[in-house]
């Protein structure tokens, strides 16, 4: 989880362009990892690429590098969690034909909060405890 934090640019870093690809990776990734569907048209693509730009932008994932999303999907595969995780979460079951916000928005919440814990574990750390 660090390694994905650490390398590569988090979204805000990223110019418009790179963001584009990034979502482009997101997109064909995402459908690699659960087996479904790419966009069938450019257009369709195109609209969904921006949707995920406009959840990452308005929910506070602009700090999130490409390989932590791609990471949060790795990590809805891992079902039952792994035991020294002390956050509950659910996996979170593919629906659909192809790639939507919705799948990304959902591993992206469960992603926050064991990003949340190592943060918190990171600073205690730190601070001695």
């Amino acid at each position: 989880m660090i390694d994905a934090r650490l390398n590569g640019m988090s979204f805000s870093e990223m110019e418009d362009r790179e963001i584009r690809v990034a979502t482009d990776q997101i997109i064909l990734r995402c459908s690699a990892i659960v087996g479904c569907d790419l966009p069938f048209t450019d257009m369709f693509a195109n609209v969904l690429s921006e949707q995920i730009i406009s959840f990452i932008s308005k929910f506070g994932y602009l700090n999130y590098t490409v390989k932590e999303v791609l990471l949060s999907m790795e990590i809805n595969l891992l079902h039952p969690m792994p035991g020294y995780l002390a956050v509950e979460i659910d996996e979170v079951h593919f629906s659909g034909r192809g790639v939507n916000v919705t799948f990304i928005s959902k591993v992206l919440k469960n992603y926050r909060l064991i990003r949340n814990q190592l943060d918190r574990k990171l600073q205690n750390h730190i601070d001695g405890y």
